[in-house]
């Protein structure tokens, strides 16, 4: 299961946000990955008070919801999750350890005390100023698509950059990848990296790739559409439906 979060601003309720959460649904089938459908909730909350309505305890109550979604479709419970997570400054990464990480644990208990997945919970900045250039006979050029940078400029081992567009003028974009908890996850960072340019790939509006996997871009424009037009949550029969395209 892929999961990709978000959160905007609502322009109509001053120190409110929208909390997108954006989960797929589908199974596995003869070892081959289909991202196709999509369960989606969120919530506006107050972003001074501490109430039910915190992230930590929405994500909780999320996860759950998204992984019984699963059960439903499936009939079993997803053994691989991977998490994005969009609309983090680095200075909030001790705020995702000590209180997200924590909640997606305890959804997963609370959907059964044997029930331990394997997962990663990774941040993706699609904002940074790092840029990259590829040197070919003598000429400095952008890298190609699919490029990965892992080693050197970055401070941890879970950490890397992808370029996952060409760009014919100025210079390519990266984003910035931060696996801030994976420990268990039995997939090494190759196949990480590999994973996250595929969904690259997935983005139902646009023929080509995008900057961040397909999952986190959903998230961003439910929760751009929700703070900006609706200002209330979805009704729950959308949930299914990616009607925020």
């Amino acid at each position: 299961m892929v999961v990709g979060i978000d959160s905007f601003k609502d322009s109509s309720k001053r120190n409110h946000s929208v909390f997108a959460f954006v989960s797929s649904t589908n199974g596995t089938d003869e070892n081959t990955y289909k991202c196709t459908k999509y369960f989606s909730r969120c919530i506006i909350k107050s972003n001074e008070k501490e109430d039910e309505k915190t992230p930590s305890v929405v994500l909780k109550n999320f996860m759950i919801d998204a992984l019984n979604a699963y059960f439903k479709k499936n009939n079993t419970y997803p053994d691989k999750i991977f998490i994005f997570r969009d609309g983090v400054s680095e200075g909030k990464f001790l705020y995702i350890n000590d209180c997200e990480i924590p909640s997606v644990r305890l959804a997963f208990s609370e959907i059964n005390p044997n029930y331990k997945p394997n997962y990663a919970f990774i941040i993706v900045n699609k904002r940074g100023n790092a840029r990259f250039f590829y040197k070919k006979d003598d000429h400095f050029q952008n890298p190609p698509a699919g490029t990965v940078v892992d080693k050197t400029v970055v401070k941890n081992d879970g950490e890397f950059y992808l370029i996952p567009q060409t760009a014919d003028r100025g210079t390519v974009a990266p984003s910035h990848f931060y696996i801030i908890d994976g420990k268990n996850m039995t997939l090494d960072l190759v196949k990480i990296q590999t994973f996250a340019y595929k969904l690259t790939h997935l983005y139902y509006n646009w023929p080509g790739q995008i900057r961040i996997p397909a999952i986190l871009q959903y998230a961003s424009k439910l929760a751009r559409l929700v703070g900006e037009s609706l200002h209330r949550p979805h009704s729950p029969s959308l949930d299914d439906k990616l009607f925020y395209l």
